[in-house]
């Protein structure tokens, strides 16, 4: 016998082949449309009879034992229309369970090693956002291949069942006497890595926007830069103000990328630079904490607020899609200054 049942957006089939109990979605058999339903019926009614062979009729082909790999670049296909970004965050969540996990058929991975996964992350100090980011990417995967009969159960739970909470992200700021000996090191000894990491203390941008900018997106006369790989919906008009400007003359090329970065996996070199300092250092105190790319984005922004820019400005130099981001920026950096200016003010 053959049933046939609406889960999600499609209609679902289910019979037994050989003794093997088989799950297919009907897709693409809306399951909101009578004719949608009319068809699965009509191929529940043909299964029953035997009327239709494995090789006329694709639903009843028995499941697929796909590696990881495969299944990967599989899901990876069917995402029709994804931007670079969202497909470099699943790549980059599908390469890390490979690394833990290996490369395993899909229906032998179970909820044992979802949770080596998170617990092998957390034994690497990942932070909790990124193991929540991680496991949500590798959840949609184990959807598509229930959704494509591909295997049977998702092994991934939902992150409530998991014990994941995301937490903001903590802003750290570098202090000036840090970023000045990474920036000395750098330009002693690489000159295209100071210049890449100048221009992200200088615009505030994100480390892929470095490796993506072109000199074609410079506008010298109109004075502004434009970044299109951004999270905004709409392209980024970064402001060409004097010392960017005079910076970015020094090395001035007619087209082509202005940094010789493919992504951000090839600007490792800023936690590598660290690394050599750190080694240098005679003492413990003279050692420098392990910062981030992006911190340099945070202590960017932070440090033109209290010069006392605007915010309509702070909001043009970040390129924040919803205001309400560069608000929380400005917000919390103006308390800060408050609560120090009313240090020395007040005394009961």
């Amino acid at each position: 016998m053959a049933s046939i049942y609406p889960r999600g957006k499609y209609w679902w089939i289910e019979y037994t082949v050989n003794g093997e109990r088989i799950q297919k979605s009907l897709k693409p058999l809306l399951a909101k449309d009578p004719v949608g339903k009319k068809k699965a019926k009509e191929f529940q009614r043909q299964i029953e009879l035997g009327l239709l062979q494995e090789d006329e009729f694709p639903f009843v082909k028995k499941q697929i034992s796909l590696m990881f790999s495969d299944a990967k670049q599989k899901f990876l296909e069917n995402k029709k229309g994804i931007k670079p970004k969202t497909k470099e965050i699943y790549e980059l969540a599908f390469d890390q369970f490979s690394r833990i996990i290996g490369d395993k058929k899909v229906k032998s991975i179970t909820a044992a090693d979802i949770n080596k996964f998170i617990d092998q992350l957390r034994e690497e100090k990942k932070s909790e956002n990124t193991i929540e980011l991680y496991t949500r990417q590798i959840r949609q995967l184990f959807v598509y291949l229930a959704e494509e009969g591909l295997v049977k159960n998702n092994p991934v739970h939902k992150n409530k069942k998991l014990g994941l909470k995301s937490k903001p992200n903590e802003a750290i700021e570098i202090p000036p006497d840090d970023f000045k000996r990474i920036l000395d090191f750098l330009k002693k000894n690489n000159i295209w890595q100071y210049r890449a990491v100048m221009f992200m203390r200088l615009t505030a941008v994100h480390p892929i926007e470095v490796c993506t900018v072109k000199w074609e997106n410079i506008y010298w006369k109109q004075k502004y830069i434009l970044f299109d790989y951004v999270k905004s919906d709409e392209p980024h008009k970064f402001p060409l103000y004097e010392q960017l400007y005079d910076f970015l003359s020094e090395f001035k090329e007619a087209r082509g990328k202005i940094f010789p970065y493919k992504d951000h996996y090839s600007m490792r070199f800023w936690r590598r630079a660290i690394a050599a300092i750190n080694k240098e250092a005679k003492e413990e105190s003279q050692k420098i904490p392990n910062y981030h790319l992006t911190d340099i984005r945070n202590t960017t922004i932070t440090d033109i607020i209290e010069m006392g820019a605007s915010f309509d400005e702070i909001h043009s130099f970040t390129g924040h899609n919803d205001p309400k981001v560069t608000w929380k920026h400005y917000k919390s950096s103006r308390i800060k200054k408050q609560a120090d200016s009313l240090s020395d003010k007040i005394q009961f």
